[in-house]
């Protein structure tokens, strides 16, 4: 059975198991950096646009054009640094988040977890895992919905790819 479509008791014990590194696949990557491109390549359009009813002297439709395109830039970074910036390390009963470059953002012991929920829409996959006083988001990268799924073996130097190695 599919990650999204498990109980959340069952979610818990697949994770629970999961061991290795996880990192997006380089076909996420890919459609990744064209959402960031073209977030970027509209967010410019917009500016450029508000910049030229400025010099016109319309100034409502100038700052809330600007304010947009500016908006739009700020999303393409936030979608870099949430989607593809993102690396997770499962070993000894911890899940750990780490940069491309390999910083620990956040490391979490495994056998406190109580609950855990999957969410998918248009362009992102999240499972959600939930301690007693808080909670963690993780991308649902293809290789940890697999290794999650059982229907493949744990990816070896994911990370490693991830950085380019």
């Amino acid at each position: 059975m599919d990650a999204v479509l498990l109980p959340s008791a069952e979610l818990v014990k697949r994770i629970r198991g999961v061991r290795g590194d996880f990192a997006p696949g380089p076909l996420e990557v890919r459609l990744g950096v064209a959402r960031v491109v073209g977030l970027a390549l509209l967010g410019a359009l917009f500016v450029s646009n508000g910049v030229v009813y400025l010099r016109l002297g319309i100034t409502a439709n100038g700052a809330l054009s600007a304010f947009v395109g500016t908006f739009l830039c700020v999303l393409g970074i936030a979608e870099y640094r949430s989607q593809l910036n993102v690396c997770y390390k499962f070993e000894d009963g911890d899940v750990a988040e780490l940069s491309r470059s390999g910083r620990v953002r956040w490391r979490e012991r495994l056998e406190d977890l109580q609950l855990a929920t999957c969410r998918e829409n248009f362009a992102h996959r999240s499972i959600t895992l939930q301690w007693p006083d808080h909670r963690r988001r993780l991308v649902l990268h293809a290789s940890l919905r697999s290794a999650i799924n059982g229907m493949a073996s744990t990816p070896n130097n994911a990370l490693e790819r991830a950085r380019g190695g």
